[in-house]
């Protein structure tokens, strides 16, 4: 079933929404990253002050760890922004799977109405 204004896929397209979270993600990750990996680098180094070889490697693994922990809220905010933008001609849509007259559209309606 396809809705009337429903358009179809294509490379042009994907490749739109392709590039948006591509060159989103890895700015804003990098963004974030950094002062990250400056801040695990700092913290460990200044645990470990004595030692520079065992300070320079808990830096980096402190560092790595936090970087890969903030890459998880910037790629949802990412992956949002790819959703909500307008592509010029188009834009994406979540269309329900479930139909209007199945028990299971009236359930779900009657879960949102309760929250």
């Amino acid at each position: 079933m396809q809705a009337s204004n429903e358009l179809t896929v294509t490379f042009d397209k994907v490749i739109k929404v392709w590039w948006l979270i591509l060159w989103r993600s890895l700015v804003i990750s990098l963004l974030c990253a950094i002062p990250l990996l400056l801040v695990g680098g700092f913290i460990a180094g200044f645990m470990h002050a004595g030692d520079t070889i065992a300070a320079r490697a808990a830096g980096k693994d402190v560092g790595k760890v936090l970087a890969i922990l903030g890459w998880l809220p910037v790629s949802l905010w990412v992956t949002y922004m790819g959703l909500t933008k307008k592509y010029g001609d188009f834009r994406i849509a979540l269309i329900s799977t479930i139909s209007e007259n199945s028990g299971m559209a009236q359930q779900a309606q009657n879960q949102r109405n309760a929250v």
